[in-house]
C-alpha cells in the first residue's frame, strides 16, 4: 500500500463525516475501493453468500432477544461481516448464559470451557474446523503463539492454556510451536508457516513439531476455536483495540474472509446450543445444524475463491 493510497483513504474517511455534518447521515457516503470490489463480486458471481436456517416461533423473551441480534447480523453481513460477528456473538453469549445445561458454570470463560469439555457438536463443527481462512490462522498465531506484547494478549493466552483440563496439552503445544516459529532464526516466512500448522491442528491432523508428535483431540480443538479465536476477537472488538477493517487503506477482498469466518463460528455455536433441550421449547436437530454449517462454509469458500487461503 503506497503512501498516496493511505492518504486517499484518510481523506475519504474524513470527507464522509464532513458530508454528513452538512447533509445528515441519510446521505450515502462515497464507497471505498474495496467496498466497490466486494459488491461487484457479489453481482458477478450471483453468490447467496450465506443461507440461514429457518427458526422456530416461541414466546420466550430471551429467545426473541437472540433472534433480534441475528436479524441485525444478517442485515449487516454482506457489507460488514465484522459487525455481523458482533451481533451473532451477543446472541450466542445470551444463549450461553441462559443454558440450563451449563448452569454450574459462572462467567463466559467458564461456560466456554464447559462446552469444550462436553465436546459440543463434533460432527457439525468439522467443516468449520477443517476450513479456516489463512488470515484467521495468522490472527490466531499472533494471539496464542507469539509471546504476548500487551495485557489483552496475556489474557488471551492465559484463557486458552491456563485452564484445566486443557492446560498441559495446550501449554506444551504453544511452547513447541513458539520454539519452532518464533525463536531467533525461525526465518521471515515463519509466521505464515506457523499459521498453516495451526490450520492443520484445528483440522485434527497428526503433526510433527521438532521431535514431538502432536494431535489435538476434539475438545482441545473446539477450545482453541471458542476461547482462543472467537472470544479473543470479541474482546478486542469490544475494547476497541483493533482498527475497523473495511475503512482501512490495507483492506482487500482477503480482509472479508476472517470476520466472515468469525461470524460463521458464532452462528454455528449459537445453533448448536439450540440443539440442547431447554425450557423455552426450542430445539434444532444436530443434523440440520451440521448441514447448514457445511452449506455455508462451501458458500464462503466458493465466493472468496483464492482469497480464502491467500
Amino acid at each position: 500500500m503506497s503512501a498516496d493510497e493511505r492518504r486517499y483513504h484518510r481523506r475519504v474517511r474524513v470527507e464522509a463525516i464532513e458530508q454528513w455534518s452538512r447533509k445528515g447521515i441519510n446521505t450515502p457516503r462515497q464507497m471505498l475501493p474495496i467496498e466497490k470490489d466486494f459488491n461487484e463480486r457479489l453481482k458477478r458471481t450471483g453468490s447467496r453468500l450465506f443461507v440461514p436456517l429457518p427458526v422456530h416461533y416461541s414466546d420466550d423473551v430471551t429467545y426473541n432477544i437472540q433472534i433480534s441480534y441475528l436479524i441485525d447480523a444478517f442485515d449487516a453481513l454482506s457489507a460488514r461481516p465484522d459487525i455481523a460477528f458482533d451481533s451473532t456473538w451477543k446472541a450466542f453469549e445470551s444463549a450461553l448464559q441462559q443454558s440450563e445445561a451449563l448452569s454450574a458454570g459462572g462467567n463466559t470463560t467458564d461456560r466456554l470451557r464447559m462446552l469444550a469439555e462436553q465436546g459440543l457438536g463434533e460432527e457439525a463443527l468439522a467443516p468449520l474446523l477443517s476450513n479456516p481462512p489463512a488470515q484467521t490462522c495468522e490472527y490466531l498465531f499472533e494471539r496464542v503463539i507469539v509471546p504476548p506484547a500487551d495485557q489483552q494478549a496475556v489474557r488471551a493466552q492465559r484463557r486458552l492454556a491456563g485452564q484445566a483440563p486443557f492446560r498441559d496439552a495446550l501449554t506444551s503445544f504453544v511452547v513447541l510451536v513458539r520454539g519452532k516459529y518464533c525463536d531467533s532464526g525461525a526465518g521471515p516466512d515463519s509466521k505464515r508457516r506457523g499459521a498453516m500448522l495451526l490450520r492443520r491442528a484445528l483440522r485434527g491432523d497428526r503433526l510433527v513439531v521438532g521431535s514431538e508428535e502432536i494431535c489435538l483431540d476434539y475438545p482441545h480443538r473446539i477450545h482453541l476455536l471458542m476461547s482462543g479465536l472467537l472470544y479473543t476477537a470479541r474482546n478486542e472488538r469490544f475494547h476497541g483495540t483493533s482498527f475497523s477493517p473495511f475503512v482501512s487503506s490495507a483492506a482487500t477482498l482477503r480482509t472479508y474472509c476472517h470476520p466472515h469466518f468469525l461470524f460463521l463460528g458464532a452462528y454455528a455455536l449459537l445453533h448448536l446450543l439450540w440443539t440442547i433441550p431447554n425450557s423455552s421449547g426450542i430445539r434444532l436437530s444436530v443434523e440440520e445444524v451440521s448441514s447448514s454449517i457445511n452449506e455455508n462454509i462451501e458458500e464462503a469458500v466458493s465466493f472468496y475463491g483464492r482469497h480464502w487461503l491467500r
